[in-house]
């Protein structure tokens, strides 16, 4: 009888723990990805547009780009951190994002493996 996987993360663990899981990594991955809010962050991201403090995209860029509230932005980037789909760098009292490469070769590895 195959495991069961379980398709809620640990948010205690980071990307590198969450990604070593295998399926239930990649499912999170996925599941993170299936959320619009975090889809236009991650389009933001991905656009290339400076942010408002030049120097980086910040949480109040994202605040704007998505109209949301700063908490709920700060959830949103958790759970995209988490999946390894950004990166968090604080610098003095902001929290600065990229994207990172991982999360999204783990979904594309999975897609080509099993279609």
């Amino acid at each position: 009888m195959p495991a069961l996987i379980q398709l809620e993360p640990n948010m205690t663990l980071n990307a590198e723990q969450n990604l070593a899981l295998g399926l239930e990594g990649a499912a999170w991955v996925f599941k993170a990805l299936a959320d619009p809010a975090r889809l236009k962050i991650l389009q933001f991201l991905a656009s290339g547009q400076a942010g408002c403090c030049g120097d980086g995209v910040c949480g109040c860029d994202l605040e704007e780009v998505t109209g949301l509230s700063q908490p709920t932005v700060s959830h949103h980037m958790k759970c995209l951190a988490s999946a390894g789909l950004v990166t968090a760098e604080k610098r003095g009292k902001w929290m600065y994002y990229t994207l990172d490469a991982r999360g999204f070769q783990m979904a594309k590895a999975l897609l080509e493996n099993c279609c």
